[in-house]
């Protein structure tokens, strides 16, 4: 990317400003398809009260 002669995927839930100002980010045309997220954990009686309160942020399962 610095040297210009590069392309990248910059995951939208990264934030803009994770960006060099001298990067233009373009939105793909058409638009790409929505990705579906998976998390692999032990059962709930096992699992760490950090892991189960992450999954709580990712929103419903």
């Amino acid at each position: 990317m610095a040297a210009g002669v590069g392309v990248m995927l910059h995951p939208s839930i990264a934030g803009r400003d994770t960006v060099r100002p001298d990067i233009r980010l373009l939105r793909p045309s058409p638009a790409l398809p929505a990705r579906t997220v998976h998390a692999a954990t032990l059962p709930a009686d096992g699992r760490p009260p950090a892991v189960t309160a992450f999954l709580a942020a990712l929103g419903p399962g």
